[in-house]
């Protein structure tokens, strides 16, 4: 009997390949490419996805992802969930920094009966989000949940 564990350790890749002035382009296997640059902010030009902006959609991200699973895992029926989020990013002791992020998602549930459990699982997304915990800096993280 074979016995199929996870590993431990995961590697993701990404090129970056210039293309002019302060525009580049993200590739990775088997995913279509993303223009970037850097944000108007710091003289890029406006239009394209920017570090901070990536930055702060994977936190995003990883929390629905994260809020998803642990949801399934209460039963939770899930009829929408909308997040948005707001990254503060300042400059601390002479250098651009992240200093705080804020979520706000709006989650609507199958029915009542459901929201705590929804709660619960919004509430474990927040401390078990990969992408948040690898951040040193706070995120706040809220919800309107109903059915």
């Amino acid at each position: 009997m074979s016995v199929n564990i996870k590993p431990k350790s995961y590697d993701f890749d990404a090129q970056v390949d210039w293309v002019e002035g302060k525009v580049g382009v993200i590739k990775s296997p088997g995913l279509p490419d993303l223009t970037v640059s850097s944000p108007p902010e710091f003289r890029g030009p406006a239009g394209n996805w920017s570090p901070e902006t990536l930055f702060v959609a994977a936190i995003n991200l990883c929390t629905l992802l994260t809020f998803i699973t642990f949801a399934a895992r209460g039963n939770v029926e899930l009829k929408s969930y909308t997040s948005g989020i707001k990254g503060r990013l300042e400059m601390v002791d002479g250098k651009f920094k992240f200093t705080h992020a804020a979520i706000h998602a709006t989650i609507r549930v199958g029915s009542p009966d459901q929201i705590e459990a929804a709660k619960d699982a919004f509430a474990k997304a927040g401390e078990h989000c990969l992408v948040a915990r690898s951040c040193n800096f706070p995120i706040e993280e809220t919800a309107d949940i109903s059915a």
